[in-house]
């Protein structure tokens, strides 16, 4: 069945979180297949898959954040403009390719992003995806409210030991385009590598 006559709009939303004091550990794929994925992402950073970035919405995700953690007394999250570059990209590429996973197609996970794209970036990290469609547009808290009802993706959001975030948000017509925040540790000396913290995926259509 086909509806064209329908518009459908919504929003995804990836989470990134990066817990403090660990660093990011080095994927295996051949460098051809490294480099054709940085050129993907960075190509995204200016096409938000044919849609639009919103980062008004990424902006409140941060607030939002915020505010539910200092109801769990939980310390602020700090804005990283390369995380949240980061949470661009991956999110374009998701709505571009419409897939909705922690692990792009050529099998590159959140740690490898944030090594591509967030270079000077010292830390694990972490990621919720969350995604909604519907013939409303979506909006920052309804990103939220998915997080909030999956008890894992909360845990992620509150941890205390994440210090900084970066939230990507796209819109299409037919689907939404995901919000990605990411945490990271302020980098204060080096740091022994370990391997990356575990990441989740909610999907929520």
């Amino acid at each position: 069945m086909a509806l064209t006559d329908i518009s459908r709009r919504g929003l995804m939303a990836a989470a990134g979180l990066i817990p403090a004091g660990r660093a990011m550990a080095a994927g295996t794929p051949a460098i051809g297949t490294w480099i054709m994925y940085e050129a993907r992402l960075r190509a995204r950073l200016a096409d938000a898959a044919g849609g639009r970035f919103d980062p008004a919405a990424a902006r409140e995700l941060l607030a939002l954040s915020n505010d539910a953690r200092s109801a769990d007394d939980r310390p602020a999250l700090q804005w990283s403009p390369a995380l949240a570059e980061t949470a661009r990209a991956h999110a374009a590429d998701l709505a571009g390719r419409r897939y909705v996973e922690h692990l792009s197609p050529e099998g590159f996970d959140p740690s490898h992003r944030l090594g591509l794209i967030g270079r000077r970036t010292i830390g694990s990290t972490s990621e919720n995806i969350a995604y909604s469609r519907g013939p409303q547009p979506a909006g920052s808290r309804k990103l939220m409210d998915l997080w909030r009802k999956s008890p894992r993706h909360w845990e992620n959001l509150l941890d205390r030991r994440h210090t900084a975030a970066g939230f990507g948000v796209a819109r299409l017509e037919d689907r939404a385009g995901p919000a990605v925040p990411r945490v990271r540790r302020e980098p204060d000396r080096p740091q022994r590598r370990e391997p990356a913290a575990p990441f989740h995926g909610h999907f929520h259509r």
